[in-house]
């Protein structure tokens, strides 16, 4: 989970990601929420000027461990 601090100004932990908790934590080095060095990271690793192969690292990091079935259960979830 976010930290509270940083909870607001972090779209990607934002109420309307519905894969804010996964972003989060993979994101989190100590697992407990995400210090300024952590969303430097992943603000780091979202940036236009990320190279390929930290975008492709991250983006399975994040959706790699969710099935089909699970991605489409979230986004409805959130669409209803």
């Amino acid at each position: 989970m976010c930290s509270s601090d940083l909870k607001n100004e972090s779209r990607f932990c934002s109420q309307e990601n519905p894969f804010r908790h996964r972003i989060c934590s993979v994101f989190s080095r100590d697992g407990d929420g995400i210090s300024f060095e952590d969303f430097l990271d992943m603000l780091s690793a979202f940036s236009e000027q990320a190279p390929r192969d930290i975008k492709v690292y991250y983006a399975f990091r994040i959706y790699g461990t969710l099935s089909a079935i699970n991605v489409h259960r979230i986004v409805s979830d959130k669409l209803h």
